[in-house]
């Protein structure tokens, strides 16, 4: 069980921290997963040096280190980061229905 001087300080410790760095090499659909960019949107930022570059694994097969693309995350604007989730839409009032008072065929 995890006291509550532990659970603040991870509150104020960076997750970079927090977690031991793990080098694992991450495959496309693992980096398109944490990233949220398409396999097109990673590669254009490669061309463009903003985004880490692939680790080649044999002639058809490429990689990315876990290390740098964590890194690459925590890089991001904190702007982009919603501060406070939006409130949620007003409900819209119901209409009333008229109601028949004279039967058909009476």
């Amino acid at each position: 069980m995890h006291s509550s001087t532990d659970i603040q300080h991870a509150k104020n410790t960076p997750a970079s921290e927090l977690r031991p760095v793990r080098n694992r090499l991450l495959r496309l659909a693992d980096v398109k997963h944490m990233t949220g960019l398409g396999r097109s949107t990673i590669y254009a930022a490669i061309r463009a040096k903003s985004f880490p570059a692939a680790v080649n694994l044999t002639a058809h097969a490429v990689a990315w280190r876990e290390s740098e693309i964590d890194a690459w995350i925590a890089a991001r604007p904190a702007a982009a980061l919603p501060v406070e989730p939006p409130p949620p839409p007003a409900p819209k009032p119901k209409a009333q229905r008229a109601t028949v008072t004279a039967r058909r065929g009476a």
